[in-house]
């Protein structure tokens, strides 16, 4: 949880992702941001998520300190700038996972430990690689599983929530209160509930990591099975 500071800092969501870029790609990271909100994912972007009156400095360093994860926009001018290649040292340095994406430029450096995420036109592609990434890291996996049932809570439409599904094979764990989080946004929010892929998937991922037996009764409700006669 984050508290409130942070929270000014970060917006909402379960991970914590910096997004390292040089000034003239501000919007790619702007709009890559806005993707990845769409997956419980909070992202910093250094000149969208500043304040005025603060010192730029000292905020970047803050939001640094807090990252769960460093994408690093690599375009033709990355490594230009004075700032990029200290921000992608300074994860490794906390031993944070610093995901290229490459926008022209491939890896260089310590960069080259991860592989490149290739950068299309569609931005929506690169923050579903960057969300398919967290679940397979083991640091940040539990918190993929939060970030992936707050987007679910939050899913606008059918077609929204019928795309989640897919990623419901990748959990391989989740916790009591996951559990409990996961029922209750299938339970009050219909364009979760109604999905036909949401529907023909949850039983199965609840039972396979939690070891109960859920079902979807009359009234299209999640819960745990019910003996019947």
């Amino acid at each position: 949880m984050m508290n409130d500071d942070f929270e000014n800092l970060w917006g909402t969501g379960s991970i914590r992702a910096f997004i390292s870029h040089v000034s003239e790609d501000k919007k790619v990271a702007y709009d890559l941001k806005k993707a990845l909100g769409k997956y419980g994912i909070a992202a910093f972007v250094a000149h969208d998520d500043i304040e005025p009156m603060r010192e730029w400095e000292n905020e970047i360093v803050r939001a640094l300190d807090s990252m769960d994860l460093l994408v690093a926009l690599l375009t033709p001018t990355f490594s230009n700038s004075k700032w990029t290649d200290q921000e992608v040292g300074f994860a490794f340095g906390r031993k944070v996972p610093a995901l290229p994406v490459r926008y022209g430029k491939d890896p260089y450096g310590l960069l080259n430990k991860y592989q490149a995420i290739p950068a299309g036109s569609d931005i929506s592609g690169v923050a579903a690689e960057i969300f398919e990434f967290a679940f397979t890291n083991q640091n940040l996996a539990k918190r993929a599983v939060d970030s992936y049932i707050e987007s679910l809570s939050k899913s606008p439409n059918f077609a929204s929530s019928n795309r989640l599904a897919a990623y419901m094979p990748r959990i391989t764990s989740i916790s009591a209160e996951q559990e409990t989080a996961l029922v209750g946004a299938f339970n009050a929010n219909g364009q979760v509930a109604s999905a036909h892929n949401i529907r023909s998937h949850v039983t199965t991922l609840l039972q396979r990591t939690t070891g109960n037996s859920y079902e979807i009764n009359d009234l299209g409700h999640l819960r745990i099975r019910q003996d019947r006669p």
